[in-house]
């Protein structure tokens, strides 16, 4: 029989994110939540306790906030500072620390604004690839990495008239092994969807960059209605 419990709790600052801290709790107290404060905090909330999280100081800017905050298997994927951080479930001291390999970096050319995962939902294997979006001076861009932070493709929009205002990505496998595809929707300031493809490579360390565009929606805005048109490619 399922069991619901509610509790409230109460923060010294203002709540700016919130995640649960595991993505399939296996017991009720593992039922907690990971809360970002406004002045930069971040706690673990549960219904008889509260715990802190701290990030290495190494890597963290003075003044800085974290810009995301998400859930995986393997822990709690946090971006601070532009850089990619992970705290593992496993880790008693609930310290963020770098994100192994390329998206683990922070420089001029890997600005990272938040960090996700993606899943094969069709596939019985449990690989998890990860999202990282990059906000550059003069252009945006994505990157997909696997658990060991291993770049397997990227892709930029460099269109100095156009901004990318929202997008998305799922991962769907294909009939040879090792190989999905990778489908992302960008939302442009033209008010366009614009679909991608690119098949990857996930047990090689071969970065793909082989980008299609095979589907493009404009949305055209009336006085009364709201019209799509799609185009295939």
């Amino acid at each position: 029989m399922f069991k619901c419990v509610i509790f409230s709790f109460i923060t010294s600052h203002p709540i700016m994110k919130i995640s649960p801290r595991y993505s399939k709790p296996n017991q009720l107290e593992q039922c907690e939540i990971v809360a970002v404060l406004v002045n930069g905090d971040v706690i673990i909330v549960s219904s008889n306790e509260r715990e802190s999280f701290s990030f290495d100081q190494s890597i963290v800017q003075s003044g800085a906030l974290c810009s995301s905050l998400h859930t995986c298997n393997a822990g709690i994927i946090a971006t601070y500072s532009g850089t990619a951080l992970l705290c593992k479930h496993t880790d008693d001291s609930h310290t963020f620390k770098l994100f192994p390999g390329y998206i683990g970096l922070c420089g001029k050319e890997v600005w990272i604004k938040s960090l996700s995962t993606l899943h094969n939902s069709q596939s019985e294997k449990n690989n998890v690839l990860y999202l990282a979006e990059c906000q550059m001076d003069c252009y945006w861009k994505v990157i997909i990495a696997n658990c060991i932070g291993d770049v397997l493709t990227e892709f930029s929009f460099q269109n100095l008239s156009l901004r990318v205002t929202a997008y998305c990505a799922v991962l769907l496998p294909t009939k040879e092994d090792n190989y999905s595809n990778v489908y992302l929707i960008l939302a442009t300031s033209d008010n366009n969807l614009h679909l991608l493809q690119c098949t990857i490579n996930n047990s090689t360390q071969i970065v793909s960059t082989h980008w299609k565009l095979v589907g493009l929606i404009v949305i055209i805005l009336c006085i009364s209605c709201t019209i799509f048109v799609y185009f295939k490619f």
